[in-house]
């Protein structure tokens, strides 16, 4: 029994066989452990499960064919924020019971408990689906920054309240309400996100006069945030303080072997944090001495040469840090199910080894390795076009401004100033 064996206590045990939900408990605990998760991590998650079978006991289900995905919605939705308080309870105890339940309702849906979750269409869905369809065939933009647009074009819909019907309530916008909703949902004036809010309404706007359901364009009304191209110069983090930071990562758990690897990579290589969790054992090759890095952002493949450093940190991490997995990344998770790393990760994992080391960087994050990477090149005297290409740019424009780094060339680039005659 897998109860038993993650269970040493007879009092748990006891009252775990007198749920009425004891066959799914077992099944689930067995679940976890076929995919490795700590024994710690199994006690809490059937804790967590726990106060969901008393909710549904009180609702009158008490057998496993009873569940729907109402009760499990309801119980989320409504009864565990009257039972967690409305500060979410000691140590964000509705976000962790959220989370168990959430993975409780996987493996429901994996042993045929309940059926797949049904979706979720929004009233707007229509407007939705046909303005994707314009962003792909008319802007030709790719599915990420779709994505991204998407999030704040549903939140603006959101606002106003849109329903399931032509024009969708959207002529009931003004040039003011367009503007006050900027100003709550786009962050600081001028900041990156607020630029990109700006961008996504004006695009939004635009469709919707073309298409119909607006009587005038008012993508006129949304500000323009001025930022000047190649305004700033590009801080990246030195050689020394690279060294530093390299050798506080300690080597002897698997978290520090993977860590320390990730850095050795954006170190040598200067490449972006997606590049880095994207990075498959086949880009490894071991026999040509070669590591390839797949494009990002439109860009192109970028090989390099494999080095002895690199080399090394990641055949340790391989062999001792990282778990069998089917997972053909390289980077996974350290704990159960060990999936691979998500792109926004590499950069907290630079920032809190950064931290923990006591450093001073001007740009904490994975992209100061970029900056020092590119910046390091041009000090050797290499072009524009090989540094472009070694960063995977397909426009030498885009690797233009780390011309502004040449502090010695720009010095024999400076005019003399001119003297006043008497």
């Amino acid at each position: 029994m897998a109860l038993d064996v993650v269970f040493k206590h007879p009092a748990a045990l006891r009252k775990l066989r007198r749920n009425p939900f004891f066959v799914l408990l077992e099944g689930y605990c067995q679940w976890l452990l076929d995919r490795r998760y700590a024994r710690t991590v199994i006690c809490s998650q059937i804790f967590h499960i726990r106060v969901l079978t008393n909710y549904l006991v009180r609702c009158g289900v008490t057998e496993p064919g009873g569940i729907d995905w109402d009760h499990i919605q309801r119980f989320l939705g409504t009864w565990l924020h009257r039972y967690c308080g409305p500060q979410g309870g000691r140590g964000g105890q509705r976000k962790v019971i959220g989370y168990s339940v959430t993975s409780f309702c996987r493996y429901l849906t994996a042993s045929g408990v309940i059926s797949q979750r049904p979706t979720v269409m929004l009233p707007y869905q229509s407007l939705l689906d046909e303005h994707v369809r314009w962003l792909y065939e008319h802007r030709h933009l790719n599915a990420r920054t779709v994505e991204k647009r998407i999030r704040y074009v549903c939140s603006l819909l959101d606002w106003t309240g849109a329903n399931n019907t032509p024009p969708y309530k959207l002529p009931a916008l003004t040039p003011r309400s367009l503007q006050d909703f900027l100003l709550q949902r786009g962050g600081k004036p001028g900041s990156a996100k607020a630029v990109e809010v700006a961008c996504t309404l004006r695009v939004f706007l635009t469709f919707c006069f073309e298409r119909g359901y607006l009587d005038r364009n008012l993508s006129a009304a949304i500000p323009c945030f001025r930022r000047y191209r190649l305004s700033t110069v590009p801080r990246g983090i030195d050689d020394e303080t690279s060294r530093r930071l390299l050798d506080s990562i300690g080597r002897k758990d698997p978290v520090g072997l993977r860590d320390y690897a990730i850095v050795m990579l954006l170190y040598t290589y200067g490449v972006r944090a997606e590049q880095v969790s994207t990075l498959r054992l086949s880009d490894i090759q071991w026999a040509a001495g070669r590591i390839r890095f797949p494009p990002i952002k439109c860009g192109k493949t970028v090989v390099n040469p494999l080095t002895a450093e690199v080399g090394d940190s990641l055949l340790a991490y391989l062999r001792h840090g990282r778990v069998a997995s089917p997972h053909p990344e390289v980077f996974l998770l350290n704990k159960a199910p060990w999936t691979p790393i998500a792109r926004t990760l590499v950069p907290w994992i630079i920032c809190n080894r950064i931290r923990k080391a006591g450093l001073a960087v001007p740009v904490p994050g994975a992209r100061a390795f970029r900056h020092r990477f590119a910046t390091k090149m041009l000090a050797e005297g290499h072009r524009l076009k090989s540094i472009a290409d070694m960063l995977g740019h397909r426009n030498i424009a885009s690797a233009s401004v780390y011309a502004k780094v040449d502090f010695p060339m720009l010095e024999k680039a400076a005019l003399d100033w001119p003297e006043e005659e008497l």
